[in-house]
């Protein structure tokens, strides 16, 4: 054990930290296209991990946007109408939807506004709204359970 040398543990351990600071290496790879040859869905791949996925619609505009950590969805994850207009935007950490909870109807006005506690469960109060803007429905995050 290198503990009975304290050089060779430096030593070690130096090498370690050396490769922490080593910038890993990421790649995009296309997973899927449209009939027409367009990327469909793509992904960054960094030391054999996807760490964030893009998928596009057949007009080519971004369609959905996330990432991950150790394979579980993580961070912000949005999604768009084809006309690039935002359809929603939520959070994840370690795979468990937490945080606001936001959509929109395809004219931009918002249709579901809410959140999520640290455990993914529905919390708050919740608001769903008609097209034109008007509060059509309010309940609470645990009635939604």
């Amino acid at each position: 054990m290198c503990w009975n040398h304290p050089a060779l543990c430096c030593l070690i351990c130096v090498g370690f930290l050396a490769h922490c600071d080593t910038p890993v290496q990421k790649k995009t790879v296309v997973t899927a296209q449209w009939p027409d040859g367009t990327t469909h869905r793509e992904v960054d791949v960094a030391a054999g991990d996807s760490i964030a996925v893009r998928m596009y619609h057949e007009n080519g505009s971004l369609e959905k946007t996330g990432h991950y950590q150790n394979g579980l969805k993580h961070d912000a994850w949005s999604s768009f109408y084809p006309d690039g207009t935002p359809w929603s935007e939520h959070q994840y950490e370690n795979g468990i939807q937490i945080g606001d909870y936001k959509t929109w109807h395809p004219n931009g006005q918002q249709f579901i506004s809410g959140s999520y506690d640290d455990q993914g469960q529905p919390n708050g109060e919740w608001g769903f709204r008609s097209a034109e803007g008007e509060l059509m429905r309010r309940v609470r995050g645990d009635s939604l359970r």
